[in-house]
């Protein structure tokens, strides 16, 4: 079997490294790491000397084109992991602006037109729910990843932005019942409006300016 970016990219070379890193975390911290692989790499973790799996983005939902599928089939995905687990949400997955610098086929772009915040909701509370009703007895079984952060050209992202502010994240603060004054909503789309202000200000003056230097008939700002 062959994974990406380590050495050759066979098990040999993933195994190796997976030893290399413990020793040298070892060494230099006193602590062993916890080493997670993709679950959707079909990977036995035992086969590179890692301790269990994590999830991300679901490919196999990806490829279905509906959040919703993604969503019914969230908990049977988390009970085919290994003991070890760090279950995963993924807030979105949507390829379409990768059409067509990196896609050019636009058949082949993936995403999910049924998405809705009410169906991200839902998989944050069946993430909520798994934790909260498993067996497993990972010292890691509380933990939880959220897909993605800022990974724009898949869709994947829960950052503030001038769309749809912080809404991702009150979310996740909300139905996790997690702690702390939350998201600041919008501060770009705030210094954006800022900004605005600013031109509307200034703009008509520098034009002003212009016209008076240059002795010609006044240019509009109109279209």
């Amino acid at each position: 079997m062959r994974h990406r970016g380590l050495g050759s990219g066979d098990t040999a070379d993933v195994t190796s490294f997976v030893s290399m890193l413990r020793s040298k975390t070892q060494a230099a911290l006193g602590v062993q790491p916890l080493i997670l692989v993709n679950q959707d790499l079909g990977i036995a973790p035992s086969s590179i000397g890692a301790d269990g799996d994590y999830s991300a983005a679901e490919y196999a939902a990806a490829l279905k084109n509906s959040y919703q599928s993604y969503v019914s089939g969230q908990r049977a995905y988390y009970s085919s992991a290994p003991q070890v687990y760090v279950r995963g949400i993924m807030s979105r997955f949507d390829e379409r602006p990768r059409y067509p610098w990196a896609i050019p086929d636009a058949s082949n772009v993936l995403w999910e037109p049924d998405w809705n915040f009410g169906l991200y909701t839902s998989a944050v509370n069946n993430a909520l729910a798994d934790i909260q009703q498993s067996t497993r007895i990972s010292p890691v079984d509380n933990f939880l990843l959220v897909y993605a952060w800022n990974e724009w050209d898949e869709g994947g992202t829960i950052e503030p932005d001038v769309e749809y502010g912080c809404k991702y994240l009150n979310i996740l603060q909300q139905q996790l019942s997690l702690r702390g004054p939350g998201c600041v909503n919008g501060p770009r789309q705030a210094e954006r409006q800022r900004c605005d202000r600013r031109l509307t200000v200034h703009l008509p003056t520098l034009i002003d300016r212009i016209n008076r230097g240059l002795n010609r008939t006044p240019v509009s700002l109109r279209h």
